[in-house]
């Protein structure tokens, strides 16, 4: 034993020489610190070890620029070393350097998150400023760094905190044109009216000073006050007039006003603040334009009669358009003409139409196609897609979650609704939500098409394709009945398109608008339906495939891990489960199991 002991104490003789010889001549203070930085920077954990331990070297002691080991180690993420300083009693709080900014605002400079979650979790206060008065948070907005900005929410950090100026986060992320984390911290609540002590600006306001568009448009839409004063008794508006830069500002924010009815004639103001009449008004203005072009192909005018008469029409609605500010409503304008074009065609067929050609086969296959028409595309437009939307709270459990796990992926995080996106998830632009499995927002259901309405999407497609040929057969049909009297020959069709347009004008309309939809949207029911049975692909993904890494290999080759073949895609796709069909043709054959099944015989 005594023999073991004397080994051992030779073993720690050999090490310490070991170490003084690595460190001869001894280091002087200067030079100590420096390698010691170094050391940090570098994440040379076992050197740092060894000097510390030699030197009996206290950690919290700055170098020549007054920043702390802690400090250098959380402004290059390393970890490692940030774990053993703190075992060594560093002082998490430490105000050093040029910025007298704390190791964790030296962190969130460099957006090192996997830094910022070891000095929360020892105790690091994010609260104490740097020398421009800033504590992290205000600090991470700054930098524009949206998932630390969601792991301190998440770590209970006040959404509206100030810092010595009074300054809110949102401002600062309005001030320096961080457009991520101003999404992120208006969704999850922050006050966007509140004033800062200094100057009285609001987030607002700084978007204007700074000339930030897109955070300006944000702000207004979530409900900012636009006549709001700071303490010169300026409103955003008068601060954009002052900077020629500031010009689209200043159309914004007049756009705004007038569309709230805070500016114009009284008649503008009233109708302005009438939301229900403007969406009545550009919800039946294209049936009604649709309805007027229509109306102007069966008068018997001139025919540059008719042409003056539409572009007056088309001239007129433009200026409503423009005076109701319809761009508001820009999104769900195609949705707006698909309901007026097929109103058309159904009172056409049922007051036209059907009184002329109808037998009780075809009036009921209308009803039949009419009937599934609806369904699909009313479960198309009003369901629920697949919105990926817990609340705030898990989400922001999530982020921690993760972040504390090290498996947190900036990548995969969207910063407006605060979610980890599951795999195939994508954001919507238009409906500010993710969606699971999202294929696309289709602007003619005005709905994002995602997990749970695809297959009523692409039933719409088919039983809209299925209207649109019985439409075209009926439009025919309704001109043969009138053949005879409009001289209309089957034997030459294009020499009867003449006699028809004089015969029957409005039927020919309705043709000609009922061919050009069915020919686009049977292409389109088409496309989907090889994309979901042949290539088990979204529409998203099949554009984007090269951009996302689950449809790549090890080696960068391009996978499909979702094709299954032609019957399972279409199956699961239909969420109807394999194994509980399988299972029942199995009880009436008495065969084998599914995966027996499903696997050809050789």
């Amino acid at each position: 034993m005594q023999k073991n002991m004397d080994t051992s104490d030779e073993g720690r003789g050999s090490q310490s020489s070991e170490i003084e010889s690595q460190s001869e001549p001894l280091l002087s203070p200067t030079e100590l610190s420096s390698t010691l930085v170094d050391c940090v920077q570098r994440g040379n954990l076992e050197k740092l070890q060894q000097l510390v331990e030699l030197y009996q070297y206290d950690v919290n002691i700055p170098d020549r620029e007054d920043c702390s080991l802690l400090q250098w180690a959380s402004l290059n993420n390393q970890v490692l070393c940030m774990k053993y300083l703190i075992e060594q009693k560093a002082n998490l709080n430490y105000t050093g350097g040029e910025l007298k900014a704390t190791p964790l605002h030296w962190a969130t400079f460099m957006g090192n998150l996997a830094a910022v979650v070891c000095l929360m979790q020892n105790g690091a206060d994010p609260t104490v400023v740097n020398r421009d008065g800033c504590g992290t948070f205000h600090f991470a907005c700054q930098r524009g760094f949206s998932h630390i900005v969601a792991y301190l929410l998440g770590k209970g950090v006040d959404v509206d905190a100030r810092d010595q100026f009074g300054m809110t986060p949102l401002m600062w992320s309005t001030k320096v044109s961080a457009m991520d984390p101003a999404r992120l911290l208006v969704n999850m609540g922050a006050d966007i009216n509140l004033k800062d002590r200094i100057h009285g600006n609001t987030a607002l306001h700084w978007a204007a000073i700074n000339t930030n568009p897109s955070v300006c448009q944000l702000l207004l839409k979530h409900g900012a006050d636009v006549d709001s004063l700071n303490a010169e008794n300026k409103t955003a508006l008068v601060i954009s007039l002052t900077d020629k830069r500031n010009r689209y500002i200043e159309d914004i924010i007049r756009s705004h006003r007038e569309a709230k009815g805070f500016e114009g004639s009284w008649l503008t103001r009233n109708i302005s603040r009438n939301e229900p009449l403007i969406k009545f008004i550009f919800s039946v203005l294209p049936f009604l334009s649709f309805l007027f072009v229509g109306w102007i192909f069966t008068t018997g005018i001139n025919g540059w009669v008719k042409c003056l008469g539409i572009a007056g029409y088309c001239l007129a609605a433009y200026y409503i358009g423009k005076w109701l500010h319809f761009h508001r409503l820009a999104d769900q304008f195609p949705l707006a003409v698909y309901l007026g074009v097929k109103s058309l065609v159904i009172l056409t067929v049922f007051t036209i139409w059907l009184p002329t050609i109808a037998t009780f086969s075809n009036a009921t296959l209308w009803l039949v196609v009419l009937s599934g028409l609806m369904y699909n595309f009313l479960r198309s437009w009003l369901g629920d897609p697949g919105y990926v939307s817990p609340p705030p709270m898990d989400r922001l459990e999530t982020v921690v979650e993760l972040a504390e796990k090290n498996e947190f992926n900036v990548s995969k995080l969207c910063t407006t609704c605060l979610v980890v996106r599951p795999i195939r998830s994508k954001h919507c632009s238009v409906c500010g939500k993710c969606v699971q499995v999202m294929d696309h927002h289709c602007p003619f259901v005005g709905n994002c098409i995602g997990k749970k309405n695809h297959r009523f999407f692409l039933g719409y497609l088919l039983f809209l394709t299925f209207t649109g040929i019985w439409t075209i057969w009926a439009g025919f049909t309704y001109l043969g009945q009138l053949g005879k009297d409009c001289r209309l020959s089957s034997e030459a069709f294009l020499l009867t398109i003449g006699p028809a347009m004089q015969c029957s004008p409005w039927t020919m309309f309705i043709l000609i608008i009922s061919m050009g939809f069915t020919v686009w949207i049977g292409c389109l029911a088409v496309m989907q339906t090889y994309q979901i049975s042949m290539m088990a692909m979204t529409t998203n993904e099949r554009i984007n495939r090269k951009r996302y890494g689950h449809f790549h290999d090890e080696e960068g080759e391009e996978v499909n891990p979702f094709d299954k073949g032609f019957v399972r895609n279409c199956m699961e796709f239909l969420e109807c489960d394999p194994a509980t069909i399988w299972g029942g043709m199995r009880r009436r054959t008495g065969g084998g199991s599914y995966e027996q099944l499903k696997t050809p015989t050789v």
